[in-house]
């Protein structure tokens, strides 16, 4: 796979960093010298352009790369016209970001296949942290969320069948994560974990983690009824 990210700021290095650390081939590129600098033992190629002249993009063969990413942060215009020009010319797949709500509509008239608002996206993922007990989460829709949770007390020792959360709360259990924790004769503890999908039968115990399926306000619910 071959990637461009275009802009090397914070959020277009950390992009372009974890492409490269994951083995992708990364193209960067940026007015700022210095940015590219930084980045280019992590870059295939690191080139200093002005994105919003068309012929310069030409020269690289746009459409030889399966994702581009347009990380252009405050200039608005330029993330715009930079979108605009790499749909004409053929981008397979463009991956934007975006600083408000205006930015995103225009970005996808303008053919960008994602739009990502960083700053806004943080911001509803560290409310939704600090204000519920969701180990970790990933959004699905404005409503529907998968969370990661660890088993409660209350619920030690009972089987799925017999809480019966899918009817109660509306919420599928789609995974458990047994973690088993073992002591050797130096008193050293070892996890050993093991993901397996639930079964009606199965019990659980302590140290299990769940993967949760539902509405944000059943999850809620859940929670509050068992923690």
């Amino acid at each position: 796979m071959e990637c461009l990210v275009i802009g090397l700021g914070v959020f277009g290095k950390s992009i372009a960093l974890n492409l490269a650390k994951e083995g992708i081939s990364v193209t960067g590129i940026d007015t700022s010298e210095k940015a590219l600098q930084e980045i280019a033992p992590y870059l295939k190629e690191g080139l200093k352009l002005d994105v919003t002249i068309e012929d310069n993009l030409k020269l690289l063969g746009i459409e030889k790369f399966d994702i581009i990413f347009v990380c252009i942060g405050v200039n608005m215009q330029a993330s715009l016209v930079t979108t605009w020009i790499l749909k004409n010319l053929g981008a397979q797949k463009i991956i934007a970001r975006s600083n408000s709500e205006i930015h995103s509509k225009l970005l996808e008239k303008l053919g960008a296949d994602r739009v990502i608002t960083p700053e806004i996206e943080m911001g509803k993922k560290i409310a939704l942290e600090v204000t519920t007990n969701f180990e970790s989460f990933f959004e699905l829709s404005e409503e529907l969320i998968m969370v990661k949770i660890p088993v409660f007390k209350e619920l030690i020792k009972k089987s799925i069948k017999e809480l019966n959360i899918r009817k109660k709360y509306n919420i599928n259990i789609i995974a458990i994560e047994k973690n088993t924790i073992q002591v050797t004769k130096d008193e050293d503890k070892f996890k050993k974990v093991d993901i397996k999908i639930p079964e009606p039968e199965d019990i659980l115990e302590n140290y299990d983690i769940l993967y949760l399926l539902g509405k944000k306000q059943s999850i809620k619910r859940f929670m509050n009824d068992y923690s």
